[in-house]
């Protein structure tokens, strides 16, 4: 009975995959065709890899500087957003506040907030400010929308490196046990309670 589950399910989600990946095969597979073959039969395979319309698009099209603007937009939101998001993600999740609980729950609650539901206020606010077709502004306010998200995530990544640390600062104390057991030197452990010592001030400051 549950070879026959497993297989089931199996089936299934071969079959959702290539009803999901079936439209990109197929924008791919057009892209190579001529107007001609296209129009003749827009399911059949290419008769031969004909780079044409990647030509015209590049030329006519001016994906070039479209793909320009992408780049510019994609790096300048992502370094804005973390320069920004990953102090807020480590005080949070390293320290506590008055009212750093608080503000934790207020960004995991904007984590519901869609970007749909302000779009025409944002849309209003940035014509006031002249703030619409300016590439800055628009790294700015994908780097804000994805706020929540990130902080959410970097939060959990800090504190589960915090959590490693001191698992780590465990297993180093537990070396350092075991060596002072069986060796009878000086420098061993001293060498090992250093260690341990600076490690547990790295990780100490919460």
């Amino acid at each position: 009975m549950k070879t026959v589950r497993t297989w089931c399910i199996r089936i299934l989600m071969i079959l959702f995959t290539v009803i999901f990946l079936y439209p990109l095969f197929w924008n791919l597979m057009s892209a190579f065709k001529t107007n001609a073959e296209y129009l003749t039969d827009p399911y059949a395979l290419p008769t031969a890899l004909n780079l044409d319309n990647f030509v015209t698009a590049w030329q006519k099209a001016n994906i070039a500087a479209y793909f320009g603007n992408s780049i510019f937009v994609t790096v300048l939101s992502t370094v804005l957003l973390l320069l920004l998001v990953i102090p807020i993600s480590y005080v949070l999740a390293r320290y506590r506040f008055v009212g750093s609980k608080l503000i934790s729950a207020i960004y995991m609650a904007c984590i519901f907030l869609q970007a749909t539901y302000i779009m025409i206020p944002l849309f209003l606010e940035l014509q006031a400010v002249n703030g619409l077709n300016n590439l800055p502004v628009l790294c700015l306010v994908y780097a804000v929308m994805q706020f929540p998200f990130c902080i959410f995530t970097f939060f959990n990544i800090i504190l589960y490196f915090y959590v490693l640390a001191y698992s780590y600062i465990f297993l180093v104390y537990s070396m350092h046990t075991i060596l002072v057991y069986h060796s009878s030197g000086f420098f061993p452990s001293l060498i090992f309670s250093i260690f341990l010592t600076n490690s547990s001030s790295a990780w100490s400051n919460r």
